[in-house]
């Protein structure tokens, strides 16, 4: 993989952002009858990886640090 932080948090968020829209049509087609409820027991496993995504962003280093109540609240060590 790249060693740019900058382009390694691109592609972080372009991942993240596949899996939300994924997790938003899943639960559009549920409410609009399209798909049985059913369809929701496989939701955690995108979820996990939404936030595995995340917490992969906030770490990588762009010069900047995350907020102390955002990296605490995410179960990151803080920079201090």
């Amino acid at each position: 993989m790249e060693r740019d932080p900058k382009y390694l948090r691109r592609w972080l968020i372009g991942g993240a952002t596949f899996y939300v829209f994924g997790v938003l049509l899943g639960i559009i087609e549920i409410a609009r009858g399209e798909k049985p409820i059913q369809a929701l027991i496989g939701l955690p496993i995108p979820l996990l990886m939404i936030w595995i995504f995340v917490r992969t962003i906030l770490s990588a280093a762009i010069g900047m640090r995350p907020p102390k109540i955002l990296a605490k609240s995410l179960g990151m060590r803080s920079h201090t």
